[in-house]
């Protein structure tokens, strides 16, 4: 937005100071979601890399070596295991 000068409010997408829940469907309809996952996150930074790819700041191979680092470093490495709820909900007595 600040490189090509686009206003945020003039596209309906700036902050709202209304209760989503009172606010008309259409303009719910509108609001976009984050990404709720790393591995989302990381499918939308893939799918929008460009913003990094300019003025060769990274490479495309850096960005993908990071994905792929975050996937095996943090992704796969909590979901293989246990989540310490899961202890205690299954193994505690």
């Amino acid at each position: 937005g600040i490189r090509k000068k686009i206003d945020p409010a003039e596209l309906g997408m700036g902050p709202f100071n209304m209760d989503i829940k009172k606010m008309p469907a259409e303009v719910v309809s509108r609001i976009q979601n984050v990404p709720a996952t790393l591995v989302e996150a990381l499918d939308a930074l893939q799918k929008d890399k460009d913003f990094l790819l300019e003025g060769g700041v990274f490479t495309e191979d850096t960005i993908d070596a990071w994905v792929q680092w975050k996937l095996e470093k943090d992704h796969y490495a909590v979901r293989n295991r246990p989540h310490p709820y899961e202890i205690k909900l299954y193994f505690d007595m």
